[in-house]
């Protein structure tokens, strides 16, 4: 599990993220997502995220993608996830959350992001 402000900085990563892609918490809580994002993808995941924030609806809300993640290697590798943005009393989003999931046979197909 990755949770990031609505800013975009990395606030809580969990063990099994650090697993994954080799980046300690240590190194990547209290820096923006750029850390984890992949260069080319860089201008598309802020436009999308900035949006989500702004109007507390996310595309990929909910429904499983296979994200690329830049690993502490250097290289970039793909993940199955699940996003959720986290919303104050008022529906505005304050956080946002990608967890690693292991895709079951009932899952409809997760898509690239």
């Amino acid at each position: 599990m990755i949770v990031v402000d609505r800013d975009g900085i990395i606030v809580a990563f969990a063990g099994d993220a650090e697993a994954l892609t080799g980046h300690a918490p240590a190194a990547v809580v209290g820096r923006d997502l750029d850390v984890i994002v992949p260069t080319d993808y860089r201008d598309r995941h802020w436009a999308g995220f900035r949006a989500a924030m702004e109007s507390g609806v996310a595309r990929a809300e909910g429904m499983g993608a296979a994200i690329p993640v830049l690993c502490a290697d250097g290289g970039t590798r793909r993940f199955p996830a699940r996003f959720t943005l986290v919303r104050d009393a008022h529906g505005r989003a304050v956080d946002a959350a990608a967890a690693i999931v292991e895709p079951t046979a009932d899952d409809p197909p997760f898509f690239e992001l």
